[in-house]
């Protein structure tokens, strides 16, 4: 399987804000649907000398999704890890329509333009990578410095507008 990362967009902002001085960090992840983290498996060591064994995993399917993240968050910051005291996050999910709210013209049907993203996966499944990502890519050292998390899904006007936009406000000890 050959995986592309999706192009990511990045604004980097340094001044004086509700935390005192802070960095503000923008970047986006576009061209991928977003992938929740699924529950940990159980499963059992097949072969070997430990067959039997009982071992717990993560299944793949988020993989490229945090691939992504992973590429993304990178390209947005640079040096060593921040000692942040504190940390805003805000999250905004972006789907592909499903066929049945576009007319065989091609055009989004009207009762479909207000609808909101009320599918799976959950909000909360959506946030956990994305928060998992930027504590491996050292954007803090621990993401219990989170104090506000703000998500929101909503429709991608296209599939190649489909992913995630985030936005850091990081509150510098």
């Amino acid at each position: 399987m050959k995986l592309t990362i999706p192009p990511a967009t990045t604004s980097i902002f340094e001044g004086v804000g509700a935390f005192g001085h802070c960095i503000a960090i923008s970047f986006s992840v576009r061209g991928m649907e977003p992938v929740g983290q699924p529950r940990p498996r159980q499963g059992k060591i097949r072969f070997g000398r430990r067959a039997g064994e009982k071992i717990f995993y993560t299944p793949e399917v988020v993989a490229a999704w945090k691939t992504a993240l992973v590429f993304a968050a990178r390209r947005a910051r640079s040096g060593p890890t921040p000692s942040v005291a504190v940390a805003e996050v805000h999250l905004v999910f972006f789907f592909t329509r499903p066929k049945s709210h576009f007319l065989k013209s091609g055009a989004i049907k009207p009762a479909a333009l207000g609808l909101p993203y009320a599918r799976k996966p959950d909000i909360d499944n959506l946030e956990k990578p994305v928060l998992d990502v930027l504590t491996a890519t050292g954007h803090w050292k621990d993401d219990a410095v989170v104090d506000e998390l703000h998500s929101r899904r909503r429709w991608a006007a296209s599939p190649e507008a489909a992913g995630v936009d985030i936005l850091l406000r990081l509150g510098l000890a």
